[in-house]
């Protein structure tokens, strides 16, 4: 509510939002907050290389799931997972480390702390 020049109270919608929104931080620390993040996230998992961590994120994660997928989206394909490979009647694929998607997670990851943490 803010006065006006007769004595009462009114409501103006673009006053108060421009009086809660904060101040945008400056584009260059986004872009170093970007980067920051995006490479701690990626030399944390490239020194997980070879241990649980990675299994977990290639067999379980990345082949498993898609194996789950491929089953609920075409039942008449049988597709499995085999540790590292999709196998499937007339073929398969095998994920290596790399293939996995988790250099597209670390950016996206990255991209919603810069612009999203105040």
């Amino acid at each position: 509510m803010f006065p006006t020049s007769t004595g009462s109270a009114t409501f103006s919608a673009d006053a108060l939002l421009k009086a809660d929104r904060p101040q945008p931080r400056p584009l260059w620390l986004q872009a170093l907050l970007f980067g920051a993040v995006f490479l701690l996230l990626q030399s944390g998992f490239g020194a997980l290389r070879g241990t649980w961590v990675e299994r977990l994120a290639i067999d379980t994660v990345t082949v498993k799931s898609a194996a789950w997928s491929f089953r609920a989206l075409t039942p008449e394909v049988a597709v499995e997972a085999v540790g590292t490979r999709l196998k499937a009647p007339g073929g398969g694929i095998n994920i290596i480390n790399g293939c996995e998607g988790t250099e597209v997670l670390f950016l996206l990851y990255a991209a919603f702390v810069a612009a999203l943490l105040p």
